[in-house]
C-alpha cells in the first residue's frame, strides 16, 4: 500500500474514532441529563394522594410538569401549618375570583417583579410592607391622594420617586454630593 493510501486510511479511522467518541459523549450526556418522568399515582405517598385525590381519575393524562407542579404544592401544602392553609385557601378563593384580564396583568406584573434587582425587589417589597402596616384611612387618603393628581402632577411624583431610589443606590460620599442644596438663609450667613 502506498504511503498516501496508508496516510488516508489512518485519517478516516481517526475520524471515525473521534466521531464514535462525541456521539457517547453526547448519548451520555442526554442520558445523564434527563429528568425523571413525574411519578405515577401509586407512586405517590399516601399524604401526597389524599391531597391530590381530586386529580386521581385524571393523572395518567396530565403532563409531566402539571404533574411535577402538583406533587411540589402538595408537598408545601403539607409542610404549612394550619394558619398557613387557612392563608392560602383565602388566597387561592381570590385568585379564582379574578377575571382572565386580571390574572394575566398580574402574570405580567410578577414577572417584571422577577426581572428587578435584589435590592430593587426588596425596596418593593419594603414600601409594600409600609403601606400594609397603615391603617386602612391612611391608606384610603394616599389612594385618593394620588388619584386626584393630575396626570403632570403623576409624572412629577414618579420621577421625584425615581430620584430618590437613584440617590439611595448612589455610596454615601456621591449621595451627599448629589443630594439638591438648600439656599442659605439670611441666619447662617
Amino acid at each position: 500500500m502506498p504511503v498516501s493510501n496508508l496516510k488516508m486510511t489512518m485519517m478516516m479511522k481517526k475520524t471515525r474514532i473521534t466521531s464514535l467518541a462525541v456521539l457517547l459523549l453526547a448519548g451520555g450526556l442526554l442520558l445523564g441529563g434527563t429528568v425523571q418522568a413525574a411519578p405515577d399515582w401509586n407512586e405517590l405517598e399516601s399524604a401526597e394522594q389524599e391531597i391530590l385525590k381530586r386529580h386521581a381519575d385524571r393523572w395518567d393524562d396530565m403532563a409531566d410538569e402539571q404533574r411535577d407542579r402538583l406533587v411540589a404544592g402538595a408537598r408545601r401544602w403539607s409542610q404549612m401549618t394550619p394558619e398557613q392553609r387557612k392563608e392560602a385557601r383565602k388566597r387561592f378563593r381570590r385568585w379564582q375570583s379574578l377575571n382572565p384580564e386580571q390574572r394575566k396583568r398580574i402574570r405580567e406584573r410578577y414577572r417584571r417583579f422577577q426581572e428587578l434587582s435584589p435590592e430593587d425587589q426588596e425596596r418593593l417589597r419594603k414600601n409594600f410592607r409600609r403601606f400594609k402596616s397603615m391603617s386602612a384611612d391612611e391608606r384610603r387618603k394616599l389612594r385618593e391622594r394620588y388619584q386626584e393628581m393630575t396626570p403632570e402632577e403623576r409624572r412629577r411624583f414618579l420621577r421625584n420617586v425615581e430620584r430618590r431610589r437613584q440617590l439611595e443606590r448612589l455610596p454615601d460620599r456621591t449621595r451627599d454630593r448629589q443630594a439638591p442644596r438648600r439656599p442659605p438663609r439670611r441666619h447662617d450667613r
